[in-house]
């Protein structure tokens, strides 16, 4: 029979187990998180550069 000492070590061990599995998956979590903002952010930043400079161009030829 283990003593309760035992007891506590190995319940300390299992939270300390379970702490670092649920660090590493909320690391992953937000890892991936960033990682689709950045992939929305490349897809959107050519459409925007795109018009900003039509806009330009636009407001350039008609002030000529």
């Amino acid at each position: 029979m283990p003593t309760p000492e035992e007891i506590q070590a190995l319940t300390e061990e299992v939270e300390a187990r379970k702490a670092e599995k649920q660090r590493a998956r909320d690391e992953k979590k937000a890892a991936k998180l960033k990682k689709q903002r950045a992939e929305k952010f490349e897809k959107l930043t050519a459409p925007i550069i795109l018009v900003i400079t039509v806009l330009i161009g636009l407001a350039l030829w008609f002030s000529v």
